[in-house]
């Protein structure tokens, strides 16, 4: 996969839902990068939603941990979705 494919499926998955149309559409290249420099080899889900973690943290003020349970079920289901997608795309 390549880094402009990559960007456009986390840009389309929007993890923090930051993408609302008045937002930089750089909000997730250091998210981007990270992950790309991890390809082409398999990333797991604790890989990603590590790199998700530390990027909503660092640079969103935005804990996972604080998350309501129910919304970090739905989240973390995501990761796991979107972690089968990107090691599943060449």
């Amino acid at each position: 996969m390549d880094f402009i494919t990559l960007k456009k499926e986390i840009e389309k998955w929007d993890p923090a839902g930051l993408l609302d149309g008045k937002t930089p559409v750089n909000e997730y290249d250091r998210l981007c990068n990270d992950l790309y420099a991890k390809l082409p080899g398999p990333v797991s889900t604790a890989e990603l939603k590590q790199l998700i973690d530390r990027e909503l943290q660092e640079n969103f003020g935005i804990s996972i941990e604080k998350i309501a349970s129910a919304f970090k079920e739905r989240y973390f289901r995501e990761i796991e979705d979107f972690t089968r997608k990107i090691n599943n795309m060449e």
